[in-house]
């Protein structure tokens, strides 16, 4: 099976809870565009979460959706 991640910037908190629990390690946090505007619960306004790796190799465990505290992310199945 085959997932694609999708990382909402617009409400993504910048957190990195997500980075930290992926167990294939495909997230992890990157500056936020300056085209889009932090949400005002941001932990750091200046960072948001990305797929930085093989995003082949998200397994859809969806341990980066339980931990999202702004459910920024959502993974689909393909």
């Amino acid at each position: 099976m085959a997932y694609i991640v999708t990382i909402n910037l617009e409400t993504c908190e910048g957190c990195g809870d997500c980075a930290e629990n992926c167990p294939v390690e495909i997230l992890s946090l990157d500056a936020r565009p300056a085209d889009i505007p932090p949400p005002e619960s941001a932990e750091d306004p200046e960072k948001v979460a990305i797929v930085s790796g093989d995003a082949a190799e998200c397994t859809g465990c969806m341990a980066c959706v339980s931990v999202c505290p702004s459910e920024s992310i959502t993974i689909q199945e393909i």
